[in-house]
């Protein structure tokens, strides 16, 4: 009954709260319902106040999806808000350092840096040191390469 009443609600502003539920209590065809609405309006729900507020297990099921309809810098970025908001909850700054150490390593692995154009992955990600600086040249290299192999 909870679970019908929940597949009827999904929106992008609730999508997050929605899929935990269903990821809590193992509800798989409302998870991929909610899955299905990310991928559909993914810039929305992840500006959504429920996208910071979604677990660990939430967070790493949006971004393992295969695909989004929305650019990967968007996705890092809301990555940074919902670090962020978990830094901020504990009344401690946000710094680049803390938000690398609330995202983890799987997280930062599950978002997919080469796949972002060189100006896009120089403009909002290199700088802000969240990447270490051998993550970060790794990312240039392959996105050169990548481009490379695009232009012969």
């Amino acid at each position: 009954m909870c679970e019908l009443y929940l597949k009827g609600s999904i929106e992008p502003d609730n999508a997050c709260a929605i899929l935990d539920q269903a990821i809590r209590f193992d509800f798989l065809d409302l998870k991929q319902q909610c899955l299905n609405l990310i991928e559909n309006k993914s810039k929305c729900v992840l500006e959504s106040d429920a996208f910071v507020e979604m677990s660990v297990e939430g967070l790493k099921e949006v971004l393992e999806m295969n695909r989004m309809l929305c650019s990967e810098s968007e996705v890092y970025l809301a990555c940074k808000r919902w670090a962020s908001k978990r830094i901020e909850s504990n009344e401690k700054h946000a710094t680049a350092d803390a938000i690398r150490i609330k995202l983890g390593y799987e997280i930062i692995n599950l978002i997919r840096f080469p796949s972002m154009p060189l100006e896009q992955f120089t403009d909002v990600v290199s700088n802000d040191s969240v990447l270490t600086k051998d993550e970060t040249l790794s990312v240039y290299q392959t996105i050169i390469k990548k481009k490379k192999c695009l232009e012969v």
